[in-house]
């Protein structure tokens, strides 16, 4: 009960910036579940082999991420990847792309890779900010089902895990929390409280995005399929104004993140940008606005109050101070770079 509630007082709460009641009830097996139970109960050798989890969302965080584990890793065979994808096109197809190039030079199976859907089917709430957390529950479940100890792996920039706001504007439930230290720490406490031998590790906690770049074990395989990696919070928009396939649309958080990473990993960005310039549509120049502002105002000597913007960060202050100078001056070096 008492792991109940922290994840209903806290863990949600922290997520979302909504204020949460969760009720817990029973129910039973619909007609789907049962057949696929009944198919699992005919199999005879399961492979309960895996011994690692890697989220795969198909960003460039979790390409790396998976390029990094598959390069290191000398048995793939115990590997497995989980994702994640709503109702719109604009996730899936690079999830597919990516996961047919890891096929084909990693030689890695296709049932290595798991991916779930999900999408709003009614009501009035349209908002994916707990997403994070369904995305996470069915890794969860996977490696529940393995019977021995499991390595979950997240791999996000520490500068999109800590999420520090650029504005005023982008306070409370405006700013997700999807990987915040603090956010893992709890979830990490739930799963311990469940009795689940799952380990959290995120590798990157102190990278930049364009430190990731770097030292990405495979960078000519990187630029070769940087592509058909997704980034950007909305894929849909270009789509949705006509455009035939499915692209970042450029001026967002995490598309400036990623088009300031590819600059500082030296790499050639050919990915597709609605609007690269920042000039096309007003709410581009008003993004742009906003992070010339916080550029403007970023005080290097106040990162480590700066760094508690977001959520509670008691330990490694030092650390994640550091890495929040070295995002923001990444950052700074690409709007830099763009005429406007």
């Amino acid at each position: 009960m008492e792991s109940i509630k922290i994840f209903r007082r806290g863990y949600v709460e922290f997520l979302t910036g909504d204020h949460w009641t969760i009720k817990f009830r029973p129910r039973g097996y619909v007609e789907k579940e049962i057949k696929a139970r009944q198919r699992w109960k005919r199999v005879k050798n399961p492979n309960n082999d895996i011994t690692k989890i890697c989220m795969f969302s198909g960003g460039l965080d979790s390409c790396i991420g998976a390029l990094n584990v598959l390069s290191l890793q000398k048995n793939r065979e115990k590997l497995l990847f989980v994702s994640h994808y709503g109702g719109g096109k604009g996730t899936k197809e690079y999830q597919d792309a990516l996961k047919e190039k890891f096929i084909y030079f990693y030689g890695v199976k296709e049932e290595q890779f798991i991916q779930n859907h999900a999408s709003v089917i009614g009501g009035r709430e349209d908002t994916t900010r707990s997403r994070s957390f369904m995305f996470f529950a069915h890794a969860i479940a996977y490696a529940s089902t393995m019977n021995k100890s499991i390595e979950l792996i997240i791999p996000e920039n520490g500068l999109i895990s800590l999420n520090i706001p650029l504005a005023h504007t982008r306070l409370g439930s405006s700013s997700t929390r999807t990987t915040h230290p603090f956010y893992m720490k709890m979830l990490q406490k739930l799963i311990y409280d469940l009795g689940l031998d799952i380990r959290i590790i995120n590798p990157y906690q102190f990278k930049t995005k364009g430190e990731m770049i770097l030292e990405c074990k495979n960078r000519d395989f990187l630029q070769t399929i940087l592509v058909h990696t997704m980034s950007c919070s909305h894929p849909d928009y270009g789509r949705n104004r006509g455009m035939k396939y499915t692209m970042h649309c450029g001026y967002c958080l995490p598309c400036t993140i990623r088009k300031a990473a590819i600059l500082r990993g030296n790499l050639e960005d050919t990915s597709k940008y609605y609007d690269n310039s920042y000039s096309l549509l007003p709410v581009a120049k008003q993004a742009m606005k906003t992070y010339q502002y916080a550029l403007a105002n970023f005080d290097e000597s106040t990162t480590f109050l700066k760094i508690q913007s977001s959520g509670q960060i008691s330990e490694k202050v030092e650390e994640y101070a550091d890495l929040y100078s070295r995002g923001m001056k990444e950052l700074k070096q690409y709007l830099e770079s763009v005429n406007v």
